[in-house]
């Protein structure tokens, strides 16, 4: 077989061939691979900064735009529709619970158009409301550290986010 290395290092191909009589050769495989830029680990970053943030304030607008259409959530459930996880958030604002994210931790992986992210989220949850403090278990405080993975997809309109999983520790 041969082994290339593109002129700007940032990708490799390995060609491979076979021969049963030793004297006929035919392609066996081609493989390719591609370093990945860190302005894709940027954009990847940025789609799910972006959508915590918009969790934070409750723009809901925002986080459906850093989704795929059928995106599904994973959160002390089965797989469920995004529309699904809105629910706990819609009544949250309703009753003026305020929340603070700092996402930290961050691992991103990026192979070709699929990127999956881990990371933890620290999160405070306050509530000035009697309705907010029944929400929150009768506390005006709640901290709770969660650890999430992302998968993401790229599309025209870039990075969006197709599976989400989140576990509080």
């Amino acid at each position: 077989g041969t082994n290339a290395v593109a002129p700007d290092g940032m990708s490799h191909t390995n060609h491979g061939e076979i021969s049963v009589d030793g004297k006929t050769w035919v392609p066996w495989f081609t493989y390719k691979a591609t370093k990945v830029q860190d302005n894709e680990k940027s954009a990847v970053e940025a789609t799910v900064r972006g959508f915590e943030q918009a969790d934070q304030d409750y723009n809901f607008a925002m986080a459906n735009s850093l989704v795929t259409p059928d995106a599904r959530w994973i959160e002390q459930s089965y797989p469920q529709a995004l529309a699904d996880e809105w629910q706990w958030f819609e009544h949250a604002k309703a009753t003026k619970v305020h929340i603070t994210y700092h996402l930290r931790d961050l691992e991103i992986r990026v192979k070709g158009e699929v990127a999956w992210v881990t990371d933890t989220l620290d999160g405070t949850f306050q509530a000035d409301t009697e309705a907010g403090r029944a929400l929150l278990g009768g506390r005006s405080d709640w901290h709770r550290t969660f650890v999430e993975s992302e998968v993401l997809v790229k599309t025209p309109d870039g990075w969006k986010i197709a599976l989400g999983h989140t576990t509080f520790l």
